[in-house]
């Protein structure tokens, strides 16, 4: 079921993004959010790109510190691969992504919510986007779309479920309606527009240029 790209932003002008702290400075200065394959690479660690993180990864890019999110919630037994890949080959995906939860102006979808308070002891840094400006600001990149917590399979009727090259789809393939996406994602770098927001305390939206 197919939908037009500008349903979907009426129906969700907001794109969300969940960042550590410490890579506030970086995100500012470029400004854009790379996927983790890149900042791994960058930092000498490519060994990692194919490797499940348990926990959060510091490390040093360009002279300053920043921090990749844990992959915890990717939990393998709970999924089903497609007959050509193995573990790695999802975990490699991923990191090729950048993901965005989308939303209303106030808080993005349930799953984005969820992942919030799964990490709201840490104060990740949140990220607020128009979506129209964000795929106009990449209008160079296809976005992509996911109907589920991508990185947190878990079993459906107590089957595990299938994640394969197909994971991520351009709107014209989506099988769901636009209200069913629970990712917008981009593979590779995306650049940050002018009118991105970020929220450090409760409630207070401040233009990441600035920060």
């Amino acid at each position: 079921m197919a939908f037009d790209l500008s349903k979907f932003v009426a129906l969700r002008p907001f794109a969300f993004h969940f960042s550590d702290r410490a890579n506030i400075p970086r995100l500012r200065k470029l400004p854009c959010i790379q996927p983790a394959v890149e900042l791994l690479r960058m930092a000498g660690e490519e060994k990692l790109v194919s490797q499940r993180r348990a926990k959060a990864i510091p490390m040093i890019v360009d002279g300053e510190t920043v921090v990749i999110t844990d992959q915890s919630a990717l939990i393998f037994e709970n999924v089903a691969l497609a007959s050509n890949w193995i573990e790695e080959d999802l975990i490699t995906h991923l990191n090729e992504h950048v993901f965005f939860w989308p939303g209303g102006s106030n808080a993005p979808v349930k799953a984005g919510i969820r992942f919030h308070k799964h990490y709201e002891e840490e104060q990740p840094a949140i990220i607020r986007v128009p979506t129209a400006d964000l795929l106009a600001c990449n209008h160079s990149q296809k976005p992509l779309f996911c109907p589920f917590n991508s990185g947190a399979p878990r079993k459906q009727a107590g089957n595990a479920v299938r994640r394969g090259p197909d994971l991520f789809l351009p709107a014209p393939e989506f099988p769901r309606t636009a209200g069913r996406v629970v990712e917008l994602v981009f593979r590779g770098a995306v650049r940050l527009p002018d009118t991105t927001e970020l929220r450090l305390q409760h409630d207070i939206w401040t233009k990441l240029s600035a920060i």
